[in-house]
């Protein structure tokens, strides 16, 4: 199908578009963008749903039963169950992806971009970047949240589950934001 000669060809090329990707990204500007007021709400919003991930299950720990739904499915009602220490598995699965998105949001000279990066456009281009992943931060971590309460909810007996439009809502929050950014990506403010 391939002769030896097209794959070591496709090899070079694909080498070449690399380095020339690599090296167009050492050559962005580096900036510190400033949080302006919806950063920061954005900021403190996700602070709050890290409190929430961690501090419900603390709270309700002691009664919670031995079983406690471990996967919901599409329907958003429990199909498994796990011991009551599997709670801890999403709080620091949503810790760990809350640090490393705010780690990852200090290099924004490193993401990719729908637009050449230039000095003229670089701050805008970073800070609409930032603010992207900021939000979908939030968003995250704020459903990591919500799931963890709504499993205590289940496992009490408060709740079956998570609701019906829980996937609709999720999936609709994020795939707006990044329809939100691809559009705003291109335009000058």
């Amino acid at each position: 199908m391939f002769s030896k000669y097209s794959l070591i060809s496709f090899l070079r090329i694909k080498k070449l578009k690399t380095a020339k990707v690599s090296s167009m990204k050492k050559r962005r500007p580096i900036l510190k963008i400033k949080l302006e007021a919806i950063d920061w709400v954005l900021e403190i919003l996700t602070a709050i749903f890290v409190l929430l991930l961690i501090g419900l299950p603390i709270y309700f720990y002691g009664d919670m039963p031995d079983q406690v739904p471990s996967h919901f499915n599409a329907a958003g009602e429990p199909d498994a169950f796990g011991s009551k220490k599997s709670i801890w598995g999403l709080p620091f699965v949503g810790l760990i992806m809350a640090i490393g998105l705010t780690m990852l949001n200090r290099i924004p000279h490193l993401f990719n971009y729908p637009v050449p990066i230039d000095k003229k456009n670089a701050r805008q281009q970073y800070r609409k970047a930032t603010r992207l992943i900021r939000a979908m931060k939030t968003v995250i971590v704020g459903a990591f949240a919500y799931i963890g309460h709504m499993s205590i909810q289940t496992a009490l007996g408060h709740s079956k589950g998570l609701g019906n439009g829980f996937l609709i809502v999720l999936a609709v929050l994020i795939f707006g934001i990044i329809i939100f950014y691809m559009y705003r990506s291109g335009r000058r403010d």
